[in-house]
């Protein structure tokens, strides 16, 4: 044979066997296993289910990806001044109790909340403000540490269990920004009015 019938040859089976593979479904010739993406740290899986297709001829490609690494999260320090409702609706009924019970066991359940998160790296400070007619002090500026926090739902707890008075809410926020204009640390501050 001459050399141009035996390239002709060669290329008519190479031909046939381009386009006999083009006929497979593409996850026939996908690899199985992992593939990690270098960029962004996942491992990205592919696995053929079935090796049938359905009565349609698809086939069925379970894939997966999984992070891989760590997350840091910091606590920044915050100073919290919560301003509380010390007038006389507070005394109104809620729930099982009135609105001043609900009241104090959430601002106890916050203040744990805060004393558990409390670091070297995050310490918290809290001062209180209650408001009726009048606005007042009721805890300055208290680490929320153990100590800070017993002290602090101390005086929760202490509040009146039936407050009287009108509602002045103006002179409790004037008081809370006082508070925050104090020279302090840089922290994140936050008031809460309740």
């Amino acid at each position: 044979m001459s050399e141009k019938k035996v390239g002709k040859r060669l290329l008519t089976w190479v031909l046939v066997l381009v386009m006999t593979l083009s006929l497979l479904p593409l996850n026939v010739l996908a690899a199985n296993g992992p593939e990690t993406d270098s960029g962004s740290g996942m491992i990205f899986t592919k696995k053929l289910v079935s090796d049938v297709p359905d009565k349609d001829g698809n086939y069925t490609i379970q894939m997966t990806a999984q992070a891989t690494g760590t997350t840091t999260t910091k606590v920044e320090p915050m100073d919290i001044v919560l301003v509380l409702d010390q007038s006389g609706s507070m005394a109104d009924d809620f729930g099982n109790g009135t609105r001043q019970s609900a009241m104090i066991a959430a601002i106890n359940s916050f203040i744990g909340e805060v004393a558990e998160k409390y670091s070297t790296d995050a310490d918290h400070r809290m001062a209180i403000v209650t408001f009726g007619s009048d606005a007042a002090e009721l805890v300055n500026w208290t680490a929320v540490d153990p100590a800070g926090a017993t002290e602090l739902t101390r005086s929760i707890s202490n509040l009146p269990p039936k407050p009287e008075g009108a509602t002045n809410v103006g002179a409790g926020m004037q008081m809370a920004k006082n508070l925050m204009n104090d020279p302090i640390p840089a922290t994140t501050q936050i008031v809460r009015r309740r």
